[in-house]
């Protein structure tokens, strides 16, 4: 649903998951954006990073695995962007997602974070 929100306002949205779930592209197709993802289904980060290394961006949406391991290696692959929103940052601050982004110094707003340059 968020890359069928974001695909509004985005020439190319580039979307990964391990997983196929099928219901996406009615969504997609429901808010007329089909056109503008570009989807993977990716067996980890190691291949999102070999496809994003050719593809230049400006923004990222981070909603990965929760670890603080996995939420900083995911931030690294993709900060060259400059601008990074990541989902789930309103938890307890011993979890995962919450203690990085404080760590970055992210604007946290509700259940989002917001990092920039």
């Amino acid at each position: 649903l968020s890359s069928a929100y974001m695909a509004q306002f985005a020439k190319k949205i580039f979307t990964f998951d391990v997983k196929d779930y099928g219901e996406k592209y009615k969504v997609w197709s429901d808010f007329k954006v089909e056109e503008k993802i570009r989807y993977f289904t990716v067996s980890g980060r190691d291949e999102i990073a070999e496809i994003l290394k050719d593809i230049k961006f400006d923004f990222c949406f981070i909603d990965g695995l929760h670890k603080y391991d996995e939420v900083k290696a995911d931030f690294e692959m993709v900060k060259k962007c400059g601008k990074v929103l990541f989902h789930d940052s309103a938890k307890r601050k011993a979890y995962g997602v919450r203690k990085f982004v404080d760590e970055i110094g992210a604007a946290i707003t509700g259940n989002i974070a917001y990092w920039n340059i």
